[in-house]
């Protein structure tokens, strides 16, 4: 990757030939959610990008599709680096500040500082209700925008107009041209069963009618979803912002609004249809806590705590410790640290709560593997462990 010294991936031949392209298409051979588990423990964006060199590719380099936040972040900050600037300033100088996007900003403290801004939502025991916040900034260039529909109406305008608005050019056409172009199929669509692409940072795809579609869909689970859809043959684009996780509202505002443009009629009730295709997260939320409701009817007793106690680590996450506290252990994870209360499961497994504000009651495990002298040698914790990143291996016994 040209222009980010500090950056490597655990294929040196993948390093030396990963491009901004394959970055914003989603086709590094990353998996999806790599980097997340560390911006949640509050790892900077400089530090995920130097710690992706420990992460297993789980896809083939260009030929896999899987969508990554911080892999195309890693795209972001190689073209300002190219330039000289932030990715803030980038997007500030090059696009908000010339289309007049003044309540627009790659920054989460532009976002906290206006009066008039939305608190995010989640649906807790069937009532909508503001409880979290997201700070955004490590991965501001997949997620980080705040902006209004009035800034997003022109911005629309803009690709709608070939990259001009009112006889102003902001981005040359051929360049725009590209970033709508296919660069990978990325699966089938839900809605027509027909094979999806993704462009550059653009999800491509095709109606019945031979329509192309560009478009893109966001969320944060702590409360907000976003939808933009395009159909530049029609000059029709319209943007849905939402303050609330999970519903489908979005995807249901913009599907009936094309079906109203086509047919005169909204053809079945897309908000009943994307808001159950949302709501499979609660269900598998709830299987978890089912799960985790009644102990093991033969669980066996846990070994005195401090077998387990002491200092692990691993390249990825780095140091961790496992400390007693009031006859408890404790996880203490990340550059603040974050810490984590077990709970007693089974033998050497112990159970805790990773988000305990996002999704009360979800449990993760933390295992442990003790070796013949009755002292824990690893530590493997589920809710870390996706793609096989999650063992701590002893370095210290406390």
């Amino acid at each position: 990757m040209t222009h980010l010294d500090d950056f490597e991936m655990i294929d040196p031949w993948v390093t030396r030939e990963v491009s901004l392209r394959d970055c914003f298409s989603h086709r590094t051979g990353m998996y999806g959610t790599a980097g997340d588990d560390l911006e949640t423990l509050g790892f900077s964006r400089d530090e995920i990008i130097h710690q992706m060199r420990y992460l297993n590719l789980t896809g083939k380099f260009r030929q896999t599709y899987s969508y990554s936040n911080f892999g195309l972040t890693l795209g972001g900050e190689a073209a300002a680096e190219a330039v000289g600037v932030s990715w803030e300033d980038l997007c500030e100088q090059r696009l908000y500040a010339p289309l007049g996007m003044t309540s627009t900003s790659s920054r989460y403290d532009d976002f906290v500082s206006h009066e008039n801004r939305s608190e995010l939502h989640i649906l807790a025991d069937g009532t909508w209700v503001q409880a979290l916040d997201r700070q955004p900034d490590p991965q501001s260039p997949a997620g980080g925008v705040s902006s209004n529909v009035v800034d997003m109406a022109q911005w629309i305008r803009m690709l709608l107009g070939n990259g001009s608005v009112d006889g102003t050019d902001y981005i040359s056409p051929a360049v725009l041209q590209d970033t709508f172009t296919p660069q990978i199929v990325s699966g089938i669509d839900p809605t027509t069963q027909d094979t999806g692409f993704y462009g550059l940072g653009w999800v491509v795809s095709y109606d019945a009618n031979g329509r192309i579609y560009l478009g893109h869909a966001g969320a944060f689970s702590v409360g907000a979803r976003t939808l933009v859809q395009l159909l530049p043959a029609e000059q029709l684009g319209i943007v849905v912002l939402t303050n609330a996780f999970p519903t489908g509202v979005p995807e249901g505002v913009a599907y009936s609004f094309f079906d109203l443009v086509h047919l005169g009629s909204v053809s079945r009730n897309w908000f009943e249809f994307w808001n159950d295709a949302f709501n499979g997260l609660t269900a598998a939320y709830a299987a978890n806590i089912a799960q985790f409701a009644t102990p093991p009817e033969h669980a066996q007793a846990a070994l005195p705590l401090d077998a387990y106690a002491g200092q692990y680590e691993n390249d990825y996450f780095g140091p961790v410790q496992i400390t007693i506290e009031d006859d408890a252990l404790n996880l203490s994870i990340g550059p603040t640290p974050l810490v984590y209360s077990f709970d007693h499961w089974d033998r050497d497994v112990f159970t805790f709560e990773p988000a305990p504000v996002e999704t009360p009651g979800v449990k993760a495990t933390a295992t442990f593997k003790v070796d013949l002298n009755s002292q824990a040698s690893t530590v493997t914790i589920d809710a870390f462990d996706s793609y096989g990143q999650g063992t701590f291996t002893r370095s210290t016994v406390s």
